[in-house]
């Protein structure tokens, strides 16, 4: 097996119709399986720097308002009250689905309204995360539903008490929202992440602090969730503008070399050409020296040095 093999490979992968990337590192692991354990006397025709391939990185996917409307409808529709608090919690506390399913009761402080996001997490790191009013709501009512003799801990679980697992809630809210049209594709959990980065960072939230309250390790990935609003870009471009025309038109220091301040015959001479002025006179010294501003005062001139 030759490096050209593999790049034939995923050459007939790609006319195949497939999509995915995931199948060269899978074949690179393979590798270096019969490498390790199997005492194959080959190298690894998997080579980084050719094969791995660039996927397109996907826009953020949010829900709009209308489309939240709708969810909520089918929701409530449904009866289901499990669901409606796991969604609850993904469009106020922006949890992934594995998280919400990993949430047990004593994660949950009603008083406080912060949920403690706990390991295992995708980045591994923990996190408190605070819920409003919907949360809240369907907290209560999921909380007298709840089976109190299931065996375990875990705050959602399925018909037959069993912990609610991620792949069995994607399952479920498939079957719900199947044939439910709305913008940006169907509906899976993951969106209400999108839709609650977004919503806060259009909202005026600072992006170090929705990084931390996500749990994204670093800003690159969290703007792959977050879609500006038109409205935020609109609104921030005449703030900016504005503030550019007021330091356009704020009046400008005076400055003066020091050779041009010691051929001044008297102070005074210069405090009464001075007299409408109230900037400091900043000195511009040779580029070897510190620079060093003065102020003149009624007795006289203070000197500060620069910075």
């Amino acid at each position: 097996m030759r490096p050209t093999s593999i790049g034939e490979f995923i050459s007939a992968e790609k006319k195949r119709g497939v999509k995915s990337t995931s199948h060269v590192g899978q074949l690179s692991t393979f590798f270096h399986w019969l490498i390790g354990v199997k005492n194959l006397p080959i190298s690894n025709p998997v080579i980084r720097e050719i094969h791995k391939q660039k996927s397109r990185k996907n826009d953020p996917r949010p829900l709009e308002a209308e489309d939240l409307a709708l969810v909520w409808r089918t929701l409530v529709n449904s009866g289901n009250v499990a669901l409606m608090l796991a969604v609850a919690i993904g469009e106020e506390c922006g949890l992934r689905g594995g998280e919400t399913c990993n949430i047990r009761e004593e994660y949950v402080d009603a008083v406080r309204r912060t949920i403690l996001v706990r390991l295992p997490t995708k980045n591994g790191v923990e996190r408190t995360v605070p819920f409003h009013d919907k949360v809240a709501h369907y907290l209560a009512l999921w909380k007298q539903l709840r089976n109190s003799e299931c065996g375990h801990d875990y705050l959602l679980h399925g018909p037959r008490g069993a912990p609610l697992t991620n792949h069995a809630l994607a399952e479920r809210l498939n079957r719900l929202f199947t044939g439910v049209q709305m913008t940006g594709g169907g509906f899976v959990y993951h969106r209400l992440r999108h839709t609650w980065a977004s919503r806060l960072y259009n909202s005026g939230m600072d992006l170090t602090v929705l990084q931390k309250l996500g749990g994204w390790l670093c800003l690159a990935t969290l703007q792959v969730y977050v879609q500006v609003r038109k409205e935020k870009i609109e609104q921030q471009y005449e703030q900016a503008y504005e503030r550019m025309k007021l330091r356009q038109q704020a009046p400008t220091e005076e400055i003066i070399s020091m050779e041009q301040f010691l051929k001044m015959e008297d102070c005074d001479d210069v405090m009464a050409g001075q007299s409408k002025r109230k900037e400091i006179l900043r000195i511009s010294p040779p580029q070897s020296a510190s620079p060093f501003s003065v102020k003149s005062t009624a007795s006289g001139f203070t000197f500060k040095p620069g910075r």
